[in-house]
């Protein structure tokens, strides 16, 4: 068991305070084999330091991302509050552990800290001394540390028995072994004093001898001397419980602090990231806003972020823009703002395609109104180009009517289905190039759709141009002027009926076409035609041609049809331009 006691510095004689602030000091009789005082410069030195680093954690908590949209810290989750907490916590422990180290300078007239004496191990942190003696020393090692075969410190261990162990380290070796040295002699000198009652000898190494000697040393405590400060000079007062346990109303601070800072922090971003949204006015930043916004949320989502998106499809001026705003916002209040918006683009397209557009039929312009309206009703740009080949049987019949007339080409072989499919495929481009040079694709837009069949039906499930064309002999035999092969001259009839559904008017036009009385099949091709055999034409390639003639004839016509020939969706519309 321990021998230490624990004396209130007040209850020791006036005489043996004095000597005891005097040694402690070092600046009295007998000096301290080890001391080890603390220091107070030092102490509230690091203790500022380590106070600053935990305002500056605490500030960077707070603006880290602070008002910004897209952060990930922006709005912070509650496990920042446990940040806080530790931050202030450390803070206000700082700030306490200043002001007690100033106190303890003020309020004890010794010096704090570890002194071992010949005689006695005191411990002076505060107010209460603890005395071990020397006499309950159970056992003692000293231990030389070295790093690399190089000397780092000396550790001295005490052992006063009973748990009661005490470590010095010493930062000399020279030190430390004058430590030992001095130590050794000392208790041997102690001993031999003993033995020859020399008491005197023992009186000059002991810092407490006039309260040892005193009658009252026995009952001496920790309780303090009666009054308010005890008798005479050199005493003690007490540093204030808050300084004392100075983590407890840290905690209590940093609890009370971390999670409203954590809060109003929170707070002030929610409203800097509103305010940065407003200002910048977009879909996007009010999104951005929404992510983890939650102040203004109603107001963002309900109001301000759709006038924004209205406002920026507006802007785009097209009317895609515009639908897929009602698609995002059905309920926003928007919709007939939207629909008069669409409703002027579609207006401005017809006043556009009324300025270029043909004047020879005079059903053209109201059957693209109420296309145009038809259109926009129904929220699509899709107009399909349908065409329907030639009749392979009336083909047949042409090449029988010239079978037994000479060395005469047959016809039907060279209007297949995959060649006439790539000459209508011109012809629907063509078409598309004129229109879009008038009307935006998401306006409208023709697509090459599905073939006709051989009758057409009464009702279309979208607007449609139908061409339908037959192919005819015509009274031309052309004759090669290589040879005696012959080749009928084709006439085409072109029958075009643009339908709406659900309306019983088209617009229907005809037109015939033939190839001149003479025409050469040279060695590059049309825009019908594939590369030429490098040997000389051959019949489909003559036919070939005289399609091609056909086809071209074709375009123009159509494109005669719908737009004036000094208009620019005329010349866009050109065939192999």
């Amino acid at each position: 068991m321990s021998e230490t006691r624990t004396i209130h510095f007040n209850a020791l004689p006036e005489a043996t305070r004095e000597r005891l602030v005097k040694c402690l000091s070092g600046q009295g009789s007998p000096e301290a084999i080890i001391r080890e005082p603390s220091s107070p410069g030092g102490s509230i030195f690091w203790w500022m330091v380590l106070g600053m680093l935990a305002a500056s954690t605490l500030v960077f908590l707070v603006t880290v991302e602070i008002g910004e949209l897209y952060g990930s810290m922006t709005i912070q989750d509650w496990p920042f509050a446990l940040g806080y907490v530790a931050g202030f916590f450390v803070l206000f422990y700082s700030l306490l552990a200043v002001v007690r180290r100033v106190v303890i300078k003020r309020t004890y007239p010794f010096q704090t800290g570890r002194f071992l004496f010949p005689l006695d191990y005191i411990e002076a942190n505060s107010e209460l001394l603890k005395i071990t003696p020397m006499r309950s020393l159970v056992d003692f090692q000293g231990v030389h540390h070295h790093t690399n075969g190089s000397y780092t410190h000396t550790l001295l261990n005490f052992d006063f028995g009973g748990g009661h162990r005490q470590s010095f380290s010493i930062a000399s070796k020279a030190r430390a072994t004058e430590i030992l040295e001095s130590l050794g002699n000392q208790q041997r000198m102690i001993r031999e004093s003993v033995e020859r009652q020399q008491y005197d000898a023992i009186a000059a190494l002991d810092p407490l001898i006039e309260a040892r000697l005193g009658k009252d040393w026995e009952s001496l405590g920790p309780e303090a001397p009666p009054g308010p400060k005890g008798v005479g000079a050199h005493l003690a007062g007490r540093v204030p419980g808050v300084l004392r346990l100075a983590s407890i109303p840290a905690l209590l601070l940093g609890l009370a602090f971390g999670p409203a800072a954590w809060a109003g922090r929170n707070l002030a971003s929610d409203e800097l990231r509103f305010e940065k949204a407003k200002d910048r006015d977009t879909e996007q930043d009010y999104q951005g806003y929404l992510y983890m916004g939650w102040r203004h949320v109603d107001e963002v989502r309900d109001v301000l972020m759709p006038k924004a998106a209205f406002n920026e499809a507006k802007a785009k001026g097209t009317v895609s823009a515009a639908r897929d705003f009602l698609k995002r916002y059905p309920k926003a209040g928007y919709q007939k703002k939207a629909r008069k918006h669409i409703s002027k683009l579609y207006d401005n397209a017809y006043k556009e395609f009324k300025k270029q557009a043909s004047t020879q039929n005079k059903a053209l312009l109201p059957f693209m109104k109420e296309m145009l309206d038809y259109l926009e009703e129904h929220g699509t740009p899709d107009v399909a180009v349908r065409f329907r080949s030639p009749d392979e049987g009336a083909l047949a019949e042409i090449d029988k009517t010239i079978l037994g007339k000479g060395d005469v080409a047959p016809v039907s072989p060279y209007f297949t289905r995959e060649r006439n499919e790539r000459r209508e495929e011109i012809i629907a481009v063509s078409l598309q190039r004129g229109f879009q040079s008038v009307f935006p694709e998401d306006i409208l837009r023709l697509e090459k759709g599905e073939g006709l069949g051989k009758t057409s039906g009464k009702k279309v499930g979208e607007p449609t141009i139908e061409v339908r064309y037959k192919i005819l002999p015509s009274e031309h035999i052309y004759k090669s002027d290589k040879n005696d092969r012959s080749f009928v001259g084709i006439l085409v009839n072109f029958d075009v009926s643009m339908r709406i559904p659900k309306h019983k008017e088209t617009l229907d036009f005809d037109l015939d076409v033939e190839p001149p009385e003479r025409f050469t099949v040279s060695y590059s091709a049309s825009s019908f035609l594939g590369p030429l055999d490098a040997g000389g034409p051959s019949d489909g390639q003559v036919y070939d041609v005289m399609a091609a003639l056909a086809f071209e004839q074709l375009s123009t016509k159509m494109r005669t049809v719908f737009f004036r020939e000094d208009s620019k969706a005329f010349e866009d519309s050109k065939i192999g331009e």
